[in-house]
């Protein structure tokens, strides 16, 4: 037992929450191994990391086999269908009582999945989000300050608030219950192109009763190596306007 896990059990008096990492790849080559570097040396010892390539037609899927040989990884292939499709794989043969998940591009801070778990652990909850950051600069930022949402009605509340801030536009840097999202049938749009991790989120709130925001920039997504960033999108208008439409009917739905 590791001091991180002695610690754990010290505190808490329970076994230790098994999360399961979801890494969707999809040429990623030049980014996966220091990706996977960060997630093997969390200071949480309960994960299990599953990377799901698809469709790769680089050496991905090989640098995972090299470090399935370091570590307990499991490598899921698929045809390419998108990060949805993807994740939703990973979704599908995850063990872990939460979910976590990161994209290929990015690196995590060693004590990520550990502050989320405690804090998700520590105050009952069954949505845990921080903050992540472009520039490494930016994570001297971090206060420690935990935002506590007990309340269904002022949780809802806030949700554009969230969106404007950017938190609820991804599914990085989140925590996620995974018998939630099993018992609601909670899955990723396959069928989009843009806005698919927005309704992911609104769709998991609407069946939550208690979330937080940590404080502490824990995430570093990497927008110059992410190749949907860089993919251009003709029917940009349209994926925005329907994202505000989903917007709407979702607190039309929940006031």
């Amino acid at each position: 037992m590791n001091v991180v896990a002695a610690e754990w059990y010290s505190t808490y008096g329970e076994k230790m929450m098994l999360v399961s990492v979801i890494i969707p790849a999809y040429n990623c080559e030049n980014t996966i191994a220091e990706c996977l570097n960060s997630v093997m040396a969390q200071s949480y010892a309960e994960i299990e990391i599953i990377v799901v390539d698809d469709g790769s037609m680089d050496h991905t899927a090989d640098i995972v086999r090299v470090y399935q040989k370091k570590a307990d990884i499991v490598l899921l292939q698929q045809e390419n269908k998108g990060p949805g499709a993807a994740r939703n794989q990973g979704i599908q043969a995850a063990k872990g009582d939460y979910i976590a998940f990161v994209d290929a591009d990015d690196i995590v801070d060693e004590n990520y999945i550990q502050c989320l778990v405690r804090t998700a652990e520590e105050y009952k909850l069954d949505f845990v989000m921080c903050f992540f950051y472009k520039k490494k600069r930016e994570k001297q930022k971090s206060s420690g300050e935990i935002e506590l949402y007990y309340d269904k009605t002022e949780m809802i509340h806030h949700v554009t608030e969230m969106i404007y801030s950017g938190m609820l536009n991804s599914i990085y840097c989140k925590l996620y219950c995974k018998e939630i999202l099993d018992q609601e049938h909670i899955r990723m749009p396959e069928d989009m192109e843009m806005g698919e991790d927005l309704q992911f989120n609104l769709r998991y709130m609407e069946k939550i009763h208690t979330m937080s925001i940590l404080h502490n920039y824990l995430y570093y997504y990497r927008t110059e190596n992410s190749y949907l960033t860089k993919k251009y999108r003709d029917n940009l208008y349209d994926y925005r306007s329907k994202n505000i439409s989903m917007l709407h009917e979702f607190v039309e739905r929940n006031h």
